[in-house]
């Protein structure tokens, strides 16, 4: 059965990796962790390298296996991402919602984790969590 492209976007308009202001936090890697600390796998966060060499340099930052692991986000003239091969995706938002299905475990094995769980999108309260005012999850 078939689902229509308004049905995909209307999905997308909720889901909070579409929403850059989820994710995107202007903080240092010690901001990051301690942001993190005690979230659940798949919690991540995007914050700007202070790089001269490079200004559009980004870092994720992402729970797995309980622990925050860090990985460089690099733009070149094909795009964001981590590895020569990999710079494809043509917003920081793509390379998100790419993530957000695929682990990342091709560029660290020790990050098995797929971006689930944006950082500003999600309260802990008690088991459940509720996104950005909806509690559809």
């Amino acid at each position: 059965h078939k689902v229509s492209m308004t049905k995909i976007d209307q999905l997308l308009e909720i889901l909070p990796h579409t929403k850059r202001d989820t994710w995107l936090v202007p903080c240092s890697r010690k901001e990051a962790e301690e942001m993190l600390r005690n979230t659940p796998d798949g919690t991540f966060l995007i914050r700007p390298r202070n790089d001269r060499n490079s200004p559009n340099s980004y870092a994720l930052s992402v729970v797995a296996q309980r622990d925050v692991g860090h990985c460089v986000i690099d733009w070149t003239e094909t795009g964001f991402g981590f590895a020569k091969d990999y710079y494809v995706h043509q917003t920081l938002e793509d390379l998100v919602l790419h993530y957000q299905r695929v682990s990342l475990k091709e560029h660290n094995q020790q990050l098995d984790v797929t971006l689930d769980r944006p950082v500003r999108a999600f309260t802990n309260s008690g088991t459940a969590y509720t996104v950005m005012g909806y509690n559809s999850l």
